[in-house]
């Protein structure tokens, strides 16, 4: 995903306007199926969705306001990512 928000400035916001059924509801779906095997509770399975959708619209701001592109890449998302993910695990 990062590489595409990285080529097509504008994508995030206009995938968020889409009357359809859109990548919200899509992302949101394919979260609980990821963290399912976590046995998370809803509430923590739903702050665990806002976190890292907060994180990416961070990136993709980010991105926007980077207009030579030259210090922002896929690279520096993956230990903070990565961090994020063992912090889940960690949830009980």
């Amino acid at each position: 995903m990062f590489p595409v928000l990285n080529e097509y400035r504008g994508l995030l916001e206009t995938l968020l306007t889409m009357k359809s059924l859109g990548p919200v509801e899509v992302f949101s779906e394919r979260f609980e199926a990821v963290v399912h095997p976590l046995n998370l509770t809803s509430e923590q399975t739903e702050n665990a969705l806002h976190l890292l959708v907060d994180y990416l619209h961070g990136y993709a701001l980010a991105l926007n306001c980077n207009q030579d592109r030259t210090e922002i890449t896929v690279e520096m998302v993956e230990k903070p990512l990565g961090l994020y993910c063992l912090g889940l695990t960690h949830l009980k």
